[in-house]
């Protein structure tokens, strides 16, 4: 699925923390095998993104995983690092609310953020970024395959070897009949899909002559 991806290449274990730009915090929501996250960055001036930290463990819950992880995380930074802003990005099926309590996760996360992060980190602005409906999974796999090399050669994507989910499904996944991955594996890969969906979507492009439009 994702011939694009090569790991001398595309792994890189010198990625650091930039606190001059935004953090970026991409979710894909599973009860079943857990929820899946990925925290990131991209530099504008240059247009390469990089995948920074995950947090994924077995029937992980979306509040365990962000109370938990993230805050452990956000508490291994050296002291006084902050960021401009904080970006979410994630699964579009998250608004979707809960039979129980009428709520849905973004929802809750909203809510989260709005409080607790403000608390953790102040002055840093949240901004929610996640689409309204999936662009679908052929789309979804096109774009991390168009980050991780462009059709010209350039590497727009890198990823620090502890994101160790994402680059086993950047790996190992496979088509079945060319329509739906192979396998119960996904998740990291989709969460990383959701946010480069939105920071380095693929257009369409046309080119008109005075007797016809070419692609």
């Amino acid at each position: 699925m994702y011939g694009s991806f090569d790991y001398a290449t595309h792994v890189d274990p010198a990625i650091r923390i930039n606190p001059s730009l935004p953090l970026q915090f991409a979710m894909d929501f599973n009860i079943d095998p857990g929820m899946h996250g990925l925290l990131g960055q991209h530099d504008m001036s240059t247009d390469h993104a990089v995948e920074i930290a995950e947090f994924y463990e077995r029937d992980l819950t979306i509040k365990d995983m962000i109370e938990k992880q993230f805050v452990n995380w956000l508490s291994r930074l050296p002291s006084g690092v902050t960021f401009p802003e904080l970006h979410l990005f994630g699964d579009p099926s998250g608004k979707n609310r809960s039979a129980l309590d009428a709520k849905s996760y973004w929802d809750w996360i909203r809510q989260w953020f709005k409080t607790r992060f403000a608390e953790l980190m102040p002055g840093c602005h949240v901004r929610f970024r996640y689409e309204m409906s999936d662009p679908g999974i052929q789309a979804r796999v096109n774009v991390v395959n168009c980050a991780l090399r462009t059709i010209d050669g350039r590497v727009r994507y890198r990823i620090h070897p502890d994101c160790k989910e994402l680059i086993k499904d950047l790996r190992v996944m496979k088509w079945v009949k060319g329509e739906m991955p192979e396998g119960d594996r996904s998740h990291s890969a989709d969460a990383v899909a959701y946010r480069l969906c939105v920071l380095m979507p693929i257009r369409r492009i046309e080119r008109r002559t005075s007797n016809y439009a070419t692609i």
